[in-house]
């Protein structure tokens, strides 16, 4: 479907006049920026202040991107989100233990945290440069997985009770570091490309930690609650501004850093394996399913299209009218609670404990869903395609 452009002049400052009265970079007028900004401190403090500073002054070296480059937004987009994640996090983080000598930083999430951020160097690179080929991305995070796992044995996913998995993956160590080191480079890359919707991941990563600390081991309980605020703060100028995007920087550091997380929990409980694959299931399905359809009509499994399920999800808000102007939202925020939030409301009402082997009933459900879904839409929105061209 085409999708009407704007037009930013160089540094991203919007070339028509309507937007030219407006004097921040994230197209906000000066009272609606300084609300934001206030409900950011009242949420995150001064860490969350210095973070969206921060990632104002990024700004002046990059990370502004054309709208052209995107399936669903119409408006330049700012890739920086995940500094303000990190900054945040950093920052609060160091307050805690520092200042008020709370154990969060403890060596679980201290490993988390250390672990995750050579995936977000590698992604900010990326959204300020514009230089590395998908292919080189994904062998470079294999290569720090692989360090991860060398350097921390903790992270190397343990047999998971069910035989016939642990038969085939885990049966020697060999065959175990190289599942989890793949896990490992795969989730971020799985994030990253789910990322193409208002408050898709950062919504679906919000969900996860929030579930995640209602099991984990203490050690990673308060840290996890960090990471969630984190998330809220990011969904906040995400939502608000329409083109604040956690870009691959952010999409990668969320991944590995619930990836990392998985690990820690799954090792370290009872919980049952399909409840932490269903949490994920989203940005895996989509992710496996598109390198799928790829390869079967003769692509690349790297190669980029708008065929994702949140592409057609959009596509076909965007054609019925009501809802067109929110299209860009409520694709996001549907996809969370359709997979991720359904998962969380069937855990918190007690309907099914995170270690009943029942999940595997769910995850295949959920893939039952996805694909009647997507081939619905996808035969619509060709439908929809075919009449416009005529």
């Amino acid at each position: 479907m085409p999708y009407k452009k704007r037009c930013w002049l160089k540094g991203g400052k919007p070339a028509n006049d309507k937007d030219k009265a407006l004097n921040d970079r994230l197209g906000l007028t000066p009272i609606k920026a300084g609300l934001i900004l206030l409900v950011c401190a009242l949420l995150g403090g001064l860490a969350a202040l210095v973070a969206v500073l921060s990632c104002y002054f990024l700004l002046n070296f990059g990370g502004v991107e054309s709208a052209d480059k995107h399936g669903i937004s119409s408006n330049p987009a700012i890739r920086i989100g995940g500094v303000l994640i990190v900054v945040y996090l950093l920052l609060n983080l160091s307050f805690q233990t520092l200042s008020l000598n709370l154990p969060t930083l403890s060596v679980d999430s201290t490993a988390v945290l250390i672990g995750a951020l050579p995936f977000f160097v590698l992604g900010l690179y990326e959204d300020l440069r514009g230089l590395l080929s998908a292919r080189f991305r994904f062998v470079f995070m294999l290569l720090i997985a692989a360090w991860l796992l060398i350097y921390d044995s903790r992270f190397v996913i343990l047999p998971l009770g069910q035989p016939l998995i642990d038969g085939l993956l885990f049966e020697h160590d060999i065959t175990a570091w190289a599942f989890s080191a793949l896990c490992l480079a795969f989730l971020p890359n799985a994030f990253n490309t789910a990322d193409g919707a208002n408050g898709l991941i950062s919504g679906l990563a919000f969900v996860v930690v929030m579930l995640l600390s209602s099991i984990a081991p203490e050690s990673l309980v308060s840290f996890l609650h960090s990471v969630a605020i984190g998330c809220l703060l990011f969904l906040i100028y995400n939502l608000a501004t329409g083109r604040f995007f956690l870009g691959d920087g952010g999409a990668y550091f969320l991944g590995a850093l619930v990836g990392l997380s998985l690990i820690r929990v799954s090792n370290a409980t009872e919980a049952s394996p399909w409840f932490l694959a269903t949490l994920i299931f989203y940005p895996v399905a989509d992710l496996v399913f598109s390198m799928g359809r790829r390869v079967a009509s003769g692509r690349s499994p790297f190669s980029a299209d708008n065929e994702h399920f949140h592409n057609l999800v959009f596509a076909y808000l965007k054609d019925i009218g009501p809802y067109a102007r929110q299209a860009n939202t409520l694709t996001g925020l549907g996809v969370v609670l359709v997979f991720s939030g359904a998962t969380a409301a069937l855990q918190q009402m007690g309907w099914l404990s995170s270690n009943s082997d029942a999940w595997i009933f769910v995850y295949a459900l959920f893939w039952s869903i996805y694909v009647l879904i997507w081939r619905a839409l996808q035969q619509r929105v060709c439908v929809i395609n075919q009449a416009s061209a005529l």
